[in-house]
């Protein structure tokens, strides 16, 4: 876990903007649909999406 809200926020922001590029955010419901449009629409190696999910996960 992040140590604070603030970095947590930056995180996401950065994150969520990467992804943009390729899911279209407002049609997915959970972090996990938003990492399986990521295994099907990049080359993202695996230890990527991890981390992708683990942020995507954090509470804000």
């Amino acid at each position: 876990m992040l140590p604070d809200s603030a970095d947590t926020r930056q995180v996401l922001s950065d994150c969520l903007s990467k992804i943009d590029l390729f899911v279209d955010l407002p049609s997915t419901d959970t972090a996990s649909d938003v990492i399986d449009d990521l295994h099907l629409l990049t080359p993202l190696p695996n230890d990527v999406l991890d981390e992708y999910q683990k942020v995507l996960d954090q509470p804000i």
